[in-house]
């Protein structure tokens, strides 16, 4: 993955069908340009694992 903006992340997983938890918690992300997906790890602690 490359660059993204909170708008892009959240258009490609709602069109890959991700869960709405992810989708609620992706939609709180600071409005910016992530260079990486290390870049939204912090974002992202509260994602619940899927079992």
């Amino acid at each position: 993955m490359g660059p993204a903006t909170r708008d892009s992340l959240l258009a490609y997983a709602a069109s890959s069908h991700a869960r709405p938890e992810l989708l609620t918690i992706l939609q709180t992300l600071p409005d910016r340009v992530y260079p990486s997906m290390r870049d939204l790890w912090p974002h992202l602690a509260e994602v619940p694992v899927q079992q």
